[in-house]
């Protein structure tokens, strides 16, 4: 998978490292393949969890930006995360980290033919490499972007944004920690609470770039620790950066600190030049007899990025799985469940296709419109041309689509387009007419008002809202506008049952919509979480016609209890995944974990400044 970029630079999709458990990598790199005598390679190490998440984008703006300055730039995912291979919640993530980065260091040295690389880390990322660049000679500079230089500091973090988004942990402390719909292993979380950076033992690198968040410094010691090194330091207090770590549809592209990043680069000496070797586009990583490859899809409006997983031991079902986007959440899905499922899918025979739409993930975007746009205008044709395009390779008999909240949308109404498909998995629409050009004081949409018409009613006997309406606290107009808005969504529900029973051609009739989507024989699962907004908006517009589609089992409603929008506790995950498999007529899989072998260990070389307990721990692991 390559392709150029409206920036004059191209970006090639592959797999590398070790055999057994290959490592998901992009390289980016000036489109015309000239490099300039001040060039580098770069090695971009990403943020993990929910805050890789968050960042992708602008993470992937970075990566283009130093390409059209001329470096070679590797950005990646570290071993059990994104689309490389293995299981972050079952593996020790700050070993196989570490040695995640000394691959991807080796391999950009390998790609770019130069002696020495740059590293460039996003919170745990920057702590990762600064490890990973402990022993080693040829790690030039390294940049920590908001780096976490505390592990426990970093862990009571996540704690707590997982407190406050009101989730609750349903691990018990033995068995790890989730947050953000991460599952972090025991053994991670011991590993992590011994890792500490305030007072390095030694440094490898001539020159360091730290840029902290304004509100949040990591005061001068570390870089005061570093100067005594030798190493020569800048450091920069932004307070964009808290924009990056928003959620994913809310993140921005800290400009400012992207110029910086870039104007440092050049400051940097350059490094001498071996001979470089050609980029491995497309080439495919095996693990556990499953075959991933980056490919390329061609549609009207955009090519699209997009991992194949398929079985090398499994007879071919003849069924494609495509996995749409969740929001402006990349391929990985919510909690990477989308790799979980593509890999359980793969095994029992099917080929799994985790796509990015147009603007979001690793997918340009389209020219009609730029690449914050969840409900894109082309999204919909987006998943007709990539269905028809899958359903014309070899042995593809058939097509099923799984999408979760836009992702729902856009699949249900490719389908309801005519896009040949034969199951339709929507998880949590919160829509079903997306309408255009709405803004901030326009009336709240149906989902909205069935939500907080839910809410006032959950609280209408309880004496607190009413003290705040007395004291002119409560927003009196909305409050209104929304309770009557409510009683015409009855109404009107009401009304569209009478006028399909007089064989009206009713605007927005979703009710007709599926009965025709029945006709073509395509089942039609949708799963909410308890209690979403989607599913009596479901109700109201699709009507009778609604339980008639369930009675013939032509449509499916499941409810999963204890969930919030993108299932980012563990139990209502599984629940979900499970449903999925069930739409499907599959079942999930528990692949064995790869040994800790060798290739891991050797790779991740000395650690420093990580306590004594964590040293002695990695003796044991081999």
């Amino acid at each position: 998978m390559s392709a150029a970029t409206d920036q004059g630079t191209t970006e090639s999709a592959f797999y590398f490292g070790p055999p057994e458990s290959p490592l998901f990598g992009c390289l980016h790199g000036p489109a015309d393949g000239s490099h300039n005598g001040s060039a580098h390679a770069v090695v971009l190490c990403g943020a993990t969890g929910s805050e890789e998440l968050s960042a992708h984008r602008a993470w992937r703006e970075l990566a283009r930006r130093l390409a059209s300055s001329g470096h070679s730039v590797l950005r990646f995912d570290y071993a059990g995360t994104g689309d490389s291979s293995g299981d972050h919640a079952e593996a020790d993530s700050v070993l196989t980290g570490i040695a995640s980065v000394r691959w991807a260091i080796d391999e950009a040295k390998r790609l770019s033919g130069k002696q020495h690389v740059t590293l460039v880390g996003l919170r745990e990322g920057a702590a990762l490499a600064w490890q990973a660049s402990q022993g080693r000679t040829d790690v030039l500079a390294w940049a920590g972007v908001a780096p976490v230089i505390s592990g426990r500091q970093y862990l009571r973090e996540l704690q707590a944004l997982q407190a406050a988004a009101g989730l609750l942990d349903t691990l018990p402390p033995e068995q790890g920690l989730e947050s953000g719909g991460f599952v972090m292993s025991a053994g991670t979380r011991e590993a992590l609470s011994a890792l500490d950076l305030r007072a390095p033992e030694q440094a490898a690198v001539a020159h360091a770039l730290i840029l902290e968040r304004a509100g949040r410094p990591l005061g001068p010691g570390f870089a005061r620790t570093l100067n005594t090194f030798g190493v020569n330091v800048a450091s920069h207090g932004l307070a964009e950066l808290e924009d990056l770590l928003l959620e994913p549809h809310h993140s921005k592209v800290p400009d400012s600190a992207w110029q910086l990043v870039v104007a440092w680069m050049a400051s940097l000496p350059a490094s001498p030049v071996l001979r470089p070797f050609p980029v491995p586009a497309g080439r495919a990583g095996r693990w556990l007899g499953v075959s991933e490859q980056p490919v390329s899809i061609a549609t009207r409006s955009a090519r699209l990025a997009a991992v194949l997983s398929r079985s090398e031991e499994v007879s071919p079902s003849g069924r494609a799985v495509l996995f749409l986007n969740a929001g402006a959440i990349r391929r990985i899905g919510p909690g990477r469940f989308h790799v979980t499922m593509a890999r359980d899918l793969a095994m029992q025979g099917d080929l799994a296709l985790r796509l990015d739409l147009s603007g979001l993930g690793d997918s340009p975007a389209a020219a009609s419109h730029d690449d914050t746009i969840v409900y894109s205008p082309t999204a919909v044709d987006e998943v007709v041309d990539t269905v028809q395009e899958v359903l014309s390779w070899p042995g593809i008999r058939e097509c099923a689509v799984v999408g979760l909240c836009a992702g729902a949308y856009h699949g249900l109404r490719a389908a309801i387009a005519g896009a040949p498909v034969r199951n339709v998995v929507a998880i949590n629409p919160l829509t079903f007419y997306w309408e255009e050009g709405l803004s901030p004081d326009a009336p709240p949409r149906p989902h909205e008002v069935i939500d907080e018409v839910a809410r006032y009613r959950s609280i209408v006997f309880t004496l607190a809202p009413w003290i705040k309406l007395l004291r002119g606290e409560a927003h009196v107009r909305r409050m209104f506008q929304l309770l009557a808005r409510g009683a015409t969504r009855h109404l009107n529900r009401w009304g569209r049952n009478w006028g399909r029973s007089l064989g009206l051609n009713l605007h927005q009739d979703l009710g007709r919509e599926l009965s025709a989507v029945a006709q073509r024989g395509v089942r039609v699962d949708f799963i909410f979480a308890d209690g979403e907004p989607g599913e009596p908006l479901l109700r109201d517009l699709s009507g009778a016609v609604l339980p008639r589609l369930l009675n013939r089992e032509a449509v499916h409603l499941w409810s999963v209890p204890r969930a919030d929008h993108v299932f980012l506790n563990f139990t209502p995950r599984q629940r979900m995944i499970e449903l999925i498999h069930s739409a499907l007529g599959t079942k999930p899989q528990k692949p064995p974990m790869p040994p800790q072998d060798a290739h891991w260990h050797e790779r991740s070389g000395p650690i420093q400044s990580v306590g004594r307990r964590m040293v002695a721990d990695r003796s044991r692991c081999g």
